[in-house]
């Protein structure tokens, strides 16, 4: 499985440099609309089929689309934005090839269509949409398969115009390019499938798509002769008030495989916490030491103690530890990860921590994440339905493996005990980022409506059964 997201000016690249080695330009065209209307041929039986072609490549695409379905005895009408005679290159060529009716976006009728091929704009589209398009989309109540990308989404930002169709499939070729998976593109792509259209070069790559192959691995597994303290021991800083935060982070923390975890309870909270905790978490006054500490959470619910930023300590920053940081967190010695080196930080905002916490940083989610992890030397963990995971050596992954009600209070205290969890058993802290991550969404995802974030905690063991057995 390919994982890559590419930028458009990388995916044009590719195409050039394919094209360049040998491979005419309309062979790649073909293969395109091949893929495309092979889908469609196998998950509509729609009769009546509306392709709508933009005046470049994109719409080339449309017409092989077109073309082949009408072969395959669908009624099939394309509407140009241009004149056809005014296409070039391969778009023209593919035109030629059509053999049906074409009309213009002003003489369209899109009510008659059972299906809508969204064919207009690929990827490079910047900018708004206008009449006749956004007229012609604004009409539009059919089933929708959008080629490369729905027209108006912003192929390296996930930036949308008002006008853009909502696809329930997109089709696109050779990888994801980064307006797949960014928000609010990803939501407007409905499920994406990669089409093999024949890129045979080399590629670069600006990010990748959370999966378990990139950090399974990694991922702690239990020694049958072991003892509870070699899967660490995660220490977590209890809420003044909000405690409850404090009991979802070390419950996950717990479920996740630390061997032990302890709760630091502020002056006055010692009762409330060995009364809720469950009986395996271990609770400590407030100037209360536990030995053999692994891995530090602060943040939840609010901070009973400022972080010790000197501590050579795997150590996770969320909610309200998030502010008021240095500039730079004390880089640990050099050679590897944990306490021998590497990245030992991993802060965990949602959008508007972040904004608070870095100010100052502009442009997409990928490119602010990516920034602030260099600048501060932590993973950035920026949450949302298109959760960034970024390292500070410019690593980074995208995350769209998750459910919309994961939109519920303390699913964020879940996540960011799930990585402490891991980090206090030795997993690299990007890692057990990508890999909590992706395993929150699991959970939510299998949990389903009506969720709350206790729920995750207990959807977390076969999460890791299914994930330990593959």
């Amino acid at each position: 499985m390919s994982h890559e997201i590419l930028t458009t000016a990388q995916m044009a690249k590719a195409d050039r440099d394919t094209i360049e080695a040998g491979t005419p330009g309309f062979d790649l065209m073909s293969a395109a609309g091949r893929a495309v209307a092979k889908f469609i041929l196998v998950e509509y039986e729609a009769p009546n089929i509306l392709v709508l072609c933009g005046p470049g490549n994109n719409g080339g695409d449309g017409f092989v689309i077109a073309e082949i379905l009408r072969k395959a005895k669908r009624s099939v009408l394309c509407a140009c934005l241009v004149e056809p005679e005014k296409l070039k290159g391969d778009a023209l060529k593919a035109y030629n090839s059509w053999r049906g009716e074409t009309v213009s976006f002003e003489a369209v009728d899109v009510s008659q269509a059972d299906l809508v091929v969204d064919a207009v704009f690929g990827t490079g589209f910047k900018g708004d949409l206008k009449a006749p398009v956004s007229d012609v989309f604004d009409r539009v109540c059919s089933p929708i398969v959008a080629v490369d990308i729905p027209s108006g989404v912003n192929g390296d930002s996930g930036v949308a115009d008002a006008h853009a169709l909502r696809a329930d499939y997109t089709i696109t070729f050779h990888r994801k390019k980064l307006g797949h998976v960014l928000y609010p593109g990803a939501r407007l792509c409905g499920a994406v499938e990669i089409a093999d259209i024949g890129i045979t070069a080399d590629f670069e790559y600006e990010a990748l798509e959370n999966h378990p192959d990139l950090w399974l691995a990694a991922l702690p597994c239990k020694d049958p002769g072991g003892h509870k303290y070699d899967s660490g021991l995660a220490q977590v800083f209890g809420a003044p008030k909000l405690t409850g935060a404090t009991r979802l982070a070390s419950e996950a923390c717990a479920r996740i495989g630390a061997g032990l975890v302890s709760v630091i309870a502020p002056k006055g909270t010692g009762d409330i916490y060995r009364a809720s905790l469950a009986p395996h978490i271990l609770v400590y006054d407030q100037g209360d030491q536990p030995e053999r500490v692994t891995a530090r959470l602060y943040g939840p619910g609010g901070l009973g103690v400022k972080p010790d930023y000197k501590s050579d300590m795997p150590t996770v920053l969320d909610a309200d530890a998030l502010y008021d940081l240095p500039p730079h967190l004390n880089p640990p010695p050099q050679g590897g990860e944990g306490r021998e080196g590497g990245v030992l930080y991993v802060l965990t905002p949602h959008e508007g921590e972040f904004e608070k916490a870095f100010p100052d940083l502009v442009g997409t989610k990928l490119e602010k994440a990516r920034v602030a992890a260099a600048q501060i030397g932590a993973v950035i963990v920026l949450k949302g339905a298109d959760s960034v995971i970024a390292h500070p050596d410019g690593r980074a992954v995208i995350n769209v493996h998750a459910s919309p009600y994961l939109a519920t209070a303390g699913s964020g205290d879940v996540l960011a005990g799930m990585i402490t969890g891991l980090l206090a058993q030795g997993m690299p802290a990007f890692e057990a980022s990508c890999a909590s991550v992706w395993m929150h969404g699991d959970a939510a995802l299998r949990f389903g409506p009506g969720l709350v974030a206790s729920d995750l905690i207990d959807m977390i063991p076969e999460v890791l059964s299914d994930l330990l057995l593959t």
